[in-house]
């Protein structure tokens, strides 16, 4: 069974803050607005982040897949290392348990890209980029399904 909250475990520091001029949905990864100091989608691929997610709106009834109105007050978590996520995970992704996630520039999580530096040990392009580590399986390949889903993470 799927779980109803993005919260899984763990003790973050519940936060909230105005959604910018995008709507912004539960399980999101974060970022906050230079300018007006608003909450909106992470937006750099593979960019430095914080691990802020968007929580459900639980205070009117808001369930997970019940998306923020733009400029709606929205609820989020500045999660802590232990602490377990249900996010988002972009579309075409096929992540197993243990792979590290980061951001896709939209709001949702990617697997890690890694390089191979003259046939040296792999490395991390930017190790500031690695919000969690996935703690199951999903497969969200081009032949396996065609939108963004839920995947269930622990914040490293």
């Amino acid at each position: 069974m799927a779980p109803k909250t993005i919260l899984l475990k763990g003790d973050p520091l519940l936060k909230q803050a105005k959604a910018t001029a995008v709507a912004i949905t539960p399980g999101y990864l974060l970022q906050i607005d230079s300018v007006a100091g608003q909450v909106e989608a992470h937006s750099t691929s593979g960019g430095n982040a914080a691990k802020l997610f968007a929580m459900e709106n639980s205070w009117v009834g808001g369930e997970i897949g019940t998306a923020y109105a733009v400029s709606a007050e929205v609820m989020y978590v500045s999660a802590r290392p232990g602490d377990e996520i249900y996010a988002m995970l972009a579309d075409d992704e096929n992540v197993v348990r243990g792979d590290y996630l980061e951001s896709d520039g939209d709001g949702a999580l990617r697997k890690v890209v890694q390089i191979d530096a003259a046939d040296s040990a792999a490395i991390l392009i930017n190790p500031a980029s690695v919000v969690g580590v996935a703690l199951e399986a999903v497969d969200l390949s081009a032949t396996a399904n065609t939108t963004d889903a839920r995947i269930k993470i622990e914040i490293v």
